[in-house]
């Protein structure tokens, strides 16, 4: 095989798979790995983020025998019947994400056309190894930790306690379920109007077939009820981006199906406390007494069933008092959420990151060299 990697997918992308890719060609590139890039975009969403170090390895035809493919099932079976060439002749290694035990029969296609899959957690692997005889490897994550800036004095009563939360009106809202966390702040806080106490809810919606206007204007409104509730919806470039996940003193995920989880990913190496769902992708990483779990049954989609996502699909019902329970806990005592987020930057940063993951795809890269030798 001819050294090197082909990375397909959507590298302007700025939803979760288009992040993905850029990290993973940044942890590639720092194991020395060569990588080129082919702007393959299925996707309906536009919004764009330019990052001339990717711009820079963007090609039009592949280099090399090796193809890292960074969509999900759907879109790589569309490349497959789109594009046939870029993957005839060559290994192509998958890179999916899906957030429900149950696969659609429309993801299998996609899988077919697969030679082995990457994945990050457990639960992706056993989301898929039912449905195919690829391997399947677990990698390390490739997010990096970034410095931020550390309080200069001890936390003061007279401090606000800045609650978060970030999620994509287009990723299915349900699924988020952001009106959880206002429905369990009112609870907590509605009575206690000088409780010094803040939610930031930081959304993206673009234009969709999925999204709902009426749950636009509902989580408005139900924002409305309590002025330390913020909403933020205009695009914020990676810096405040940054910016906004380090004013946060806990971050709040009452997700209800997660392939990984990238937002409490991000917060946890940034060495925020999280209080997130006991279930799912985001699980692979609350060992240690790292993160706040919040407990949950198991019930169907049902009635919130919409395109690939069917009726008898199973998620977590998340229980309100669960999550009111550890808004009431770091409000009480702030220096949990110090305790909790030094825990979560230290389990996170012990195994995961650029350098880890790196070398973990070079590991299997020459393992991939020397079986074709």
């Amino acid at each position: 095989m001819n050294g090197g990697v082909n990375v397909i997918g959507m590298p302007f992308g700025m939803h979760g798979l288009g992040l993905e890719l850029r990290d993973k060609v940044h942890a590639l590139c720092a194991a020395g790995i060569d990588v080129c890039i082919l702007n393959e975009n299925y996707s309906s969403l536009t919004s764009e983020l330019r990052d001339p170090e990717i711009e820079a390895l963007v090609v039009d035809e592949p280099k090399y025998d090796i193809n890292l493919i960074c969509h999900n099932l759907p879109a790589t079976g569309l490349l497959a019947r789109k594009r046939p060439e870029l993957l005839e002749g060559r290994y192509n290694i998958g890179a999916p994400y899906w957030e429900f035990p149950q696969l659609p029969d429309a993801h299998r296609f996609g899988l077919e056309r697969l030679d082995e899959l990457w994945v990050a957690t457990d639960f992706l692997k056993e989301c898929f190894a039912p449905h195919t005889d690829r391997p399947i490897h677990k990698m390390p994550l490739h997010l990096a930790p970034k410095p931020r800036k550390l309080r200069l004095k001890p936390r003061r009563k007279s401090d606000t306690l800045v609650f978060g939360y970030v999620f994509d009106f287009n990723s299915m809202v349900a699924r988020k379920d952001p009106f959880l966390v206002i429905s369990a702040f009112l609870n907590c806080f509605a009575d206690r109007p000088t409780t010094n106490v803040k939610l930031i809810l930081k959304y993206k919606v673009e234009k969709s077939s999925i999204v709902r206007q009426r749950d636009i204007d509902d989580l408005h409104s139900l924002a409305a009820l309590d002025r330390r509730i913020e909403l933020v919806s205009k695009p914020l470039s990676a810096e405040d981006m940054d910016a906004l996940y380090n004013s946060f003193d806990a971050y709040i995920s009452p997700h209800r199906a997660e392939g990984l989880g990238r937002g409490i990913i991000e917060v946890m190496l940034k060495g925020k406390a999280v209080a997130a769902t006991a279930y799912s992708g985001p699980v692979e990483y609350f060992g240690d007494n790292c993160v706040y779990p919040l407990e949950y049954s198991i019930s169907h989609v049902g009635a919130a069933a919409i395109g690939d996502i069917k009726s008898h699909f199973t998620w977590a019902d998340v229980f309100i008092e669960s999550v009111m329970d550890a808004m009431n806990a770091f409000a009480t005592d702030p220096s949990l959420c110090t305790q909790y987020g030094k825990r979560a930057l230290a389990k996170m940063t012990k195994h995961h990151g650029p350098k880890a993951h790196g070398l973990a795809c070079l590991k299997r890269l020459e393992e991939l060299q020397i079986g074709s030798s």
